[in-house]
């Protein structure tokens, strides 16, 4: 329910004080400060619902004009050198992931990585390396 009132406010250019009654209302029935906005109320759905889509924005806006810049710059030593494994990571969807929580089975955070060093900077790594 909290992520579309959310939209529904924002779209409505009402956020702020929708946001800044469910804030009162959960700080005015709160009998403990410090679980405070740590409960399932409304107000903490929508502040979390909030952070996501204002955080996905502005990761977008920060971070894809380094990741465009990263994929041509890659693109470019590609025509280059065809040895280059960005473009081919990314045609060929090789695992990239570098996060161990995050592995699939099968995939190893070694080759993950030197996977995606080889095609963000174009080195060679060896398992020593580690």
């Amino acid at each position: 329910m909290a992520k579309p009132l959310m939209k529904i406010f924002i779209h409505s250019k009402q956020i702020r004080p929708f946001f800044r009654l469910i804030c009162s209302d959960h700080v005015a029935s709160c009998s403990d400060v410090n679980t405070l906005f740590r409960s399932q109320s409304l107000a903490s759905k929508v502040m979390y619902e909030m952070m996501k889509f204002v955080g996905h924005r502005y990761l977008v806006s920060s971070l894809k004009p380094l990741i465009d810049l990263v994929s041509f710059h890659n693109f470019q030593n590609y025509q280059k050198s065809p040895n280059c494994l960005a473009p081919q990571i990314f045609a060929e969807r090789k695992p990239c992931e570098i996060d161990p929580s995050k592995l699939k089975p099968g995939e190893s955070l070694e080759h993950n990585f030197v996977g995606f060093w080889k095609a963000n900077f174009g080195l060679g790594l060896t398992s020593d390396f580690w």
